[in-house]
């Protein structure tokens, strides 16, 4: 009795004990949108591992792209303005912890690199990258020789408004002095004209006097 008793508790205890939980791990997962100027280019750099691959490639016009990984790191090519999307997924025999580096290079802009922290054997990160024309603005030459050409243009044409006023003022002089000329020809001629007059007048009035006599 007192073994049966023994028994019964120790399957009592053994009931009370937490059953173990086997739990399944989520794999971390990241998604990446990115916009870049073309030609644009990505790169992909992470901890050591053979177990590397690139699925899902796509876009969404028949544009030439090029993907290219190895052990150590991954490179996204684009010439074409289109929109990408392939899946990186990196396994490890055990947990790592690192910080995947992704660099990115569009146009003629300079590069920028963000990090992602990564804790795991396995992780997952989607990548989703639109490429379009960079625009272009102009340039100080090109801004300053435009700036000469319309100050080259407009001394032109002050310089034609400026020959065509001294054309006009030369001819209004010449016509100034052909009057002024006019003018003075018959301011002669009429004081010719009253000169005599009075000459003749006094004349005839003198010769009036002495025929009276004294």
């Amino acid at each position: 009795m007192r073994n049966m008793r023994k028994i019964g508790l120790v399957i009592i205890m053994l009931a009370l004990l937490p059953t173990p939980q086997v739990q399944a791990r989520k794999t971390p997962e990241a998604w990446v949108t990115l916009t870049l100027f073309a030609p644009a280019i990505v790169t992909v750099d992470y901890t050591y591992t053979h177990n590397v691959s690139v699925s899902d490639v796509s876009s969404f016009g028949p544009s030439l792209y090029e993907i290219k990984h190895t052990p150590l790191s991954l490179s996204f090519e684009a010439q074409d303005f289109d929109e990408y999307l392939f899946t990186l997924e990196l396994v490890y025999s055990g947990v790592m912890y690192q910080q995947i580096k992704i660099t990115t290079f569009g146009g003629s802009h300079p590069p920028s690199q963000i990090e992602i922290p990564f804790e795991g054997d396995r992780f997952i990160i989607y990548f989703s990258i639109r490429t379009m024309k960079e625009p272009s603005y102009p340039t100080t030459e090109s801004i300053t020789e435009n700036v000469v050409r319309q100050i080259g243009a407009k001394l032109d044409e002050y310089q034609s408004i400026s020959t065509v006023s001294f054309t006009l003022l030369t001819d209004g002089l010449n016509t100034l002095s052909v009057t002024q000329l006019v003018i003075s020809g018959l301011l002669v001629v009429i004081g010719g004209v009253v000169y005599l007059s009075l000459k003749t007048a006094k004349q005839k009035t003198a010769k009036k006097q002495n025929d009276r006599g004294p």
